[in-house]
């Protein structure tokens, strides 16, 4: 975490400056003087830096790169006392190099900005987007905030944006934000920055560090607005009906939140629920959250609950989860802190580890009364993921927790039927029962336009339809380019398509609807679809002649800078290309298309999945 006085960041020379910004974020990595993020810092903090001098505001603290418990990442955090009356105040400003020539509006079925830069284009929200959604975080979780007892406020500076240009970015869909255009501030209009700076703060010395600790140190707390959310899911047509094998788990865990709010629980608890997708993990969680708000009122009343929803860091599932709940913030795990009576950590399995190497995410676990792990084995996907049972068993023994397993099997996803079993039985050789019906649509196309036919003609009345395939083709297009990635073949392609969108928080609006760009495992997980295409390579392949599966890790490793270096650190390398497609594999709930690049994996599917 870096922050310092202004006056006194004011002193130092900017270069020394901008490595330690660099370094509170990079830790001990080699600074290499060209990196475009330390650059960035020296170009952009010595001119913010002088119109808060020109201000007057040498004595209030200025905070860099400040990262939420939601994963954001605020560029600064100016704190102080407000002019007006004079409580704690932090300024949250988003910082942008761009220059006018350097972005166009661009419309991908939504519209966001592309920017053009030395080091490539890329592809970005809007600024005051993300100034919002900043402070939605703050408003509902930041305890300070919450509590009255911390004012927050807002701003963009774009230094290099002509001011005679600034209408161009309130323009199309992005004339809603036109009421904030006041609080952007652009090249040339410093003194209008310097003035509303001035109006905000106090002038006054004070040297406090209430404020410091208001900011960094408060916890993230839920609200009856996330509350809802976790209620009116649960409470849809399609969930409101637990299975089976969820009541008594439900029943079971619900029995120790009412004894820990009545202080009679005597011993912390880990329950870990596991299941293949669609056995209604996620739905069980959500279920357990929203009755603890339903006790917490009726036994200790009011609404300050001490409970997260949490994930590990999987940004592309937090950002649908966020989109879907209609303004809740979903946390990462390794950035909670405080103590809880409840904490749910859904897909649990991709925990990278437990120490103090993994940030708080033991300290975490170890902070909460009760803890509710949803993981599933066969979905780690990167050698580096650790999250298994045996691993959550062994951490609870270590740490005082009463352990108490528990496996859902019955599918809770529309028509799943027996599709899973038939799945792990061709990529793990498992011994399938009684056999059931599929229960879901499955096509194995003869060809590529035959497979984009039929996603088209479903697309038409059903927009819950997407295409899926393995990391075996560069992202060529994340920097905002319009090339595209996937071409099959390379010469003369019959598919062509880019891969999802860029950054992550655009993820949202290509879930809800895009047949035109692909997604890979990592949009893949923690998500389900009515229909799905998928595209099964080369890099797992049925030998027939030996009869098992072979892996090719060449066709994934040089474009997937994840898998790439946790391949390398003892993981059964295998098992975690089978859990690739495994999870490839089962993101549909009515109907599956899947085309084949080797024609023996074609046939060793159709014998075992559509006997």
């Amino acid at each position: 975490m870096f922050y310092k006085r202004v006056s006194d960041a004011a002193a130092m020379d900017i270069r020394d400056l901008a490595g330690e910004i660099w370094r509170s974020v990079n830790g001990e990595m080699p600074l290499d003087g060209r990196d475009s993020e330390y650059i960035s810092w020296k170009e952009s903090l010595p001119r913010l830096i002088r119109v808060l001098q020109d201000a007057g505001l040498g004595n209030i603290t200025i905070a860099a790169e400040c990262e939420l418990p939601t994963g954001g990442r605020i560029d600064v955090v100016l704190l102080g006392y407000s002019a007006a009356d004079k409580k704690p105040l932090a300024v949250l400003v988003e910082m942008k190099q761009w220059s006018c020539e350097g972005i166009e509006l661009y419309d991908n079925g939504y519209t966001s900005i592309r920017v053009h830069s030395s080091h490539g284009d890329y592809q970005s929200m809007h600024p005051v987007c993300q100034t919002d959604g900043y402070m939605k975080y703050m408003e509902r979780n930041h305890e300070g905030v919450i509590d009255g007892r911390l004012e927050v406020k807002s701003c963009q500076y774009l230094f290099n944006f002509a001011a005679a240009k600034k209408n161009d970015l309130f323009s199309r869909d992005f004339e809603k934000y036109r009421a904030a255009a006041d609080r952007m501030f652009c090249m040339g209009e410093e003194n209008r920055f310097k003035e509303f700076l001035e109006g905000l703060f106090s002038h006054e010395f004070r040297d406090d560090p209430e404020v410091l600790s208001l900011f960094f140190d408060s916890v993230y707390r839920m609200t009856d607005l996330d509350m809802d959310v976790f209620r009116n899911i649960t409470e849809q047509e399609e969930n409101i009906s637990l299975l089976e094998d969820q009541i008594p788990i439900t029943e079971c865990i619900n029995m120790a939140i009412e004894r820990l709010l009545s202080g009679t629980l005597d011993r912390k608890y880990m329950f870990l629920i596991s299941g293949a997708a669609g056995t209604g993990k996620t739905i069980v969680g959500f279920k357990l959250l929203s009755d603890y708000c339903r006790m917490f009122r009726e036994v200790r009343g009011g609404s300050r609950y001490r409970c997260a929803y949490t994930l590990p860091r999987s940004r592309t599932i937090k950002a649908v989860l966020d989109g879907i709940g209609g303004g809740m913030q979903t946390v990462f795990l390794n950035n909670l802190r405080g103590d809880f009576d409840l904490l749910v950590v859904d897909e649990a399995h991709r925990i990278t580890g437990f120490g103090a190497d993994s940030g708080y995410v033991g300290r975490t676990l170890n902070s909460a009364g009760i803890v509710v792990v949803l993981q599933d084995d066969r979905q780690r996907v990167l050698g580096s993921e650790i999250g298994t049972v045996d691993r959550y068993r062994a951490f609870a023994r270590e740490n005082g927790f009463v352990f108490q397993p528990y496996q859902l099997k019955l599918q809770k996803r529309a028509g799943f039927g027996g599709y899973v079993e038939r799945i792990d039985q061709l990529l793990y050789g498992e011994t399938v029962g009684r056999a059931r019906e599929s229960g879901i649509e499955v096509r194995v196309c003869d060809t590529l336009p035959e497979m984009e036919s039929l996603v088209n003609g479903k697309h038409r009345t059903n927009r819950s339809v997407k295409y899926y395939a393995p990391y075996c083709w560069e992202w060529k297009s994340r920097r905002g380019g319009k090339e595209m990635d996937i071409a099959i073949p390379e010469e003369n392609p019959v598919f062509r398509k880019q891969w999802n969108p860029y950054p992550v928080e655009m993820q949202f609006s290509w879930y809800t609807d895009s047949i035109d760009q692909v997604g890979c495992i990592y949009t893949a997980q923690g998500l389900g679809y009515d229909y799905v295409a998928l595209i099964w390579w080369e890099d797992l392949r049925w030998d027939r002649r030996d009869k098992k599966w072979k892996v090719d890790f060449s066709k994934v490793t040089p474009y997937d800078t994840l898998l790439a270096p946790t391949i390398k650190d003892g993981a059964d390398y295998d098992e975690i290309m089978l859990n690739i497609y495994r999870v490839l594999l089962t993101r549909a709930k009515k109907g599956i298309y899947i085309w084949f690049k080797d024609r023996d994996t074609r046939e060793h599917f159709k014998e075992v999945v559509l006997c």
